[in-house]
């Protein structure tokens, strides 16, 4: 057959379309979702690059991320020719009919606004950026130089408020800044309404890359299982509504992962190139996206030593190295006490394992010349390609036996702060067992055995040693909080993906299974599995699509702004006397950083509250100035000043369970009811 001509559909050769994608194509699908996932990742970037230059708006990032998307496209055309078009409706279907039931699930967002976490936190971010264009801003009340301002916690105005300095009153919130960065863009495409749909949205694509990962590595079957498991398993779904930076790193992550199957099936440049930019640009959302940079430049090394190295890599190399500083100058430079907490190794450590891949892939590769020779020769015979596989196999069997006999050794246990906490993490994959079941946790055992012993190799050890590799981290230590639905983020970027991605690899050889006769025993068996596996996702996930986690806060924080109508009002908040649902807590950071207000905490001996909140008084005269009490408490009596009830705030905001010994399954109201005061000086 002659070949089609570059950029047209191509027809479908006589092969097995219940296999993979036409041979030597890229499927019109591949090209859509990998299209999106461009777009994405250079509308993060622009919007990041934006903020820290300080003119974050919508026209500098619409022009950013133009120019990125050009300067891309055209980087396709540059010795790279597009390969032959499939418009592959075998894998079209279930890509559609996975993306639909993902819509489904996912949509709408939650509506968080209360600063009581990381997601607070991110959408105050967020908001923050879009009113004044940068990553960092200035607390007035700090640069006034002569008010006393309390703080949360030593070097923080309220939890993920850190200052960088006091004198002049700088602020650079906590965590990386990608995707506040990419928050503020959507809020200024639309509004409120867009900024809660970033997430769900980002989930479809990531559920569409799963899909097209699942076509490339198993078929068509796997395909059809991968959609509906990852848009059904009740840590996707939390995590498509809940605005936090997992979904994004997913679909980075997913993207990078289909650029690079992409590429060594077909021989396209240009998926290795987008790979690598968007493993960079993965690094600028998480600190530990350092990892797959690192398995990154490894794997590139041993290419380079395997004599594997080719035109791809050197893309791939490229589009990766063309971030790395700026991720690195983000991660050592503004963001550095927050990757200093998260226990990433220094700048001189990093650069230095880098050197070493670099160093000793350039002096193993002669060295290691005839070994390679005989590997080669070796991995040729059926027999020693099956020993490796058993050899794999039994190394995954291993860990997963170390996962379950681990709780044998007794709780693990990890200092936090001044004492000492159990972090759970010696059953961590008890846990996962929660969300996947054990049948589940088995089938991925046999999609890592399907890949090991398969003849041919078609990207699936990619995945299974990914997988299998971050998994045994993150169980081994997730450091995080050990409550689920929140140590749950851990595994969400590329686990999550990655066990279905193997449990897809499972059933679709399950589907293909026959007795000697040529009866087709496996396709019932597969089918009972999948719909076994979807019941209990769904029974699990179903309940979530009627939550809206702190739904509601949007509204208080309206409503606390509102008090002080046209002018710029200053809340003071008595101290909360518990964590997290004080008032406090919940809306004394967002109605500063969502509302524009000016927003401190009172000092917590009441003696000194009189004393602190006449420095306000006088100091600005002219504006509204609020104490807000929890009602069943009253402000102490103030000299000089008079105080009189301006509102009541009450009511509950709904919040998901969460517990480290059983799957959080409901959620519960957090009543809030407080009052705010508003003070003036007394006459005379």
């Amino acid at each position: 057959m002659a070949p089609a001509a570059a950029g047209r559909p191509a027809p479908e050769p006589p092969r097995n379309r219940w296999a993979g994608p036409p041979e030597g194509a890229v499927t019109a699908a591949e090209l859509g979702v990998l299209g999106a996932a461009a777009l994405v990742g250079m509308l993060a970037l622009a919007s990041l690059a934006a903020a820290h230059l300080g003119v974050h708006a919508l026209g500098p990032v619409l022009g950013g991320t133009s120019v990125l998307l050009v300067l891309l496209a055209l980087a396709g055309r540059v010795r790279s020719a597009l390969p032959a078009v499939a418009l592959d409706a075998a894998g079209l279907a279930p890509a559609a009919a996975s993306g639909v039931l993902a819509l489904i699930m996912f949509l709408p967002g939650f509506h968080y606004a209360a600063g009581d976490k990381d997601p607070g936190s991110y959408v105050m971010h967020a908001f923050e950026i879009a009113r004044g264009g940068s990553v960092g801003f200035t607390d007035p009340l700090l640069a006034a130089g002569d008010l006393p301002v309390r703080l949360t916690s030593p070097g923080a105005r309220f939890p993920a408020v850190w200052v960088t300095d006091a004198a002049t009153g700088h602020i650079v919130p906590q965590f990386y800044h990608l995707w506040p960065a990419l928050l503020a863009t959507t809020y200024d495409l639309g509004g409120y309404p867009g900024l809660v749909a970033t997430t769900p949205v980002l989930g479809v694509l990531g559920v569409l890359l799963a899909v097209l990962v699942a076509r490339r590595v198993a078929g068509v079957v796997a395909s059809w299982a991968a959609g509906p498991l990852l848009a059904s398993n009740m840590l996707e779904v939390w995590q498509a509504k809940y605005p936090t930076t997992e979904i994004l790193s997913q679909v980075l992550f997913l993207a990078a992962l289909l650029g690079v199957l992409v590429a060594a099936q077909t021989r396209w440049r240009w998926p290795a190139l987008l790979a690598g930019l968007l493993v960079g640009i993965g690094y600028l959302g998480r600190p530990d996206g350092v990892l797959l940079v690192l398995l990154a430049v490894g794997g590139l090394a041993a290419l380079w030593v395997l004599r594997r190295f080719d035109a791809r890599a050197g893309w791939f190399a490229v589009g990766l190295g063309l971030v790395l500083p700026y991720a690195l100058w983000q991660a050592y430079g503004p963001a550095w006490p927050y990757t200093r907490a998260n226990g990433v190794p220094g700048l001189p450590v990093l650069l230095g394992l880098i050197a070493v891949c670099a160093a000793g892939a350039v002096l193993l590769r002669p060295v290691l010349a005839p070994v390679v020779r005989r590997v080669d020769a070796g991995l040729a015979e059926d027999t020693v390609r099956r020993r490796v596989g058993l050899v794999a196999v039994a190394g995954t069997l291993g860990l997963f036996l170390l996962g379950l006999v681990r709780p044998v050794f007794g709780p693990d246990l990890v200092p936090y702060g001044p004492q000492t906490i159990r972090s759970f993490d010696e059953i961590n994959l008890y846990r996962l067992s929660w969300f996947f079941s054990w049948p589940g946790l088995l089938l991925m055992l046999g999609g890592v055995a399907v890949i090991a012993l398969r003849r041919r190799w078609t990207g699936g050890w990619l995945v299974a040693v990914l997988t299998v590799g971050l998994l045994a981290l993150y169980c081994w230590h997730a450091r995080n909080s050990p409550y689920f639905m929140w140590v749950g983020r851990r595994f969400v970027p590329t686990v999550v993906p990655g066990i279905v991605l193997l449990i897809s690899v499972a059933l679709a050889a399950l589907w293909t299974l026959r007795t000697r006769g040529g009866r087709r025993i496996g396709i019932p068996l597969a089918v009972l599995l999948l719909m076994f596996l979807g019941a209990v996702q769904a029974r699990q996930s179903l309940p979530l699509r009627g939550h809206d986690e702190l739904g509601g806060s949007m509204a208080v924080n309206e409503s606390l702004a509102e008090l002080s109508g046209d002018q710029r009002g200053i809340y003071l908040w008595a101290p909360a006397a518990g964590c997290c649902t004080a008032a406090a807590t919940l809306f004394g950071p967002t109605v500063w950083l969502i509302e524009g207000e000016d927003s401190a905490l009172l000092p917590r001996p009441p003696a000194q509250v009189p004393a602190y909140v006449r420095a306000y008084v006088a100091r600005f005269p002219d504006r509204p100035v609020f104490l807000l009490y929890e009602t069943a408490a009253r402000p102490p009596a103030l000299p000089g000043l008079t105080s009189a009830v301006a509102g009541r705030f009450t009511g509950s905001l709904p919040h998901w369970d969460e517990s480290s010994v059983t799957r959080p399954a409901g959620a519960h109201p957090v009543p809030y009811d407080f009052t705010a005061y508003r003070v003036r000086p007394a006459a005379g």
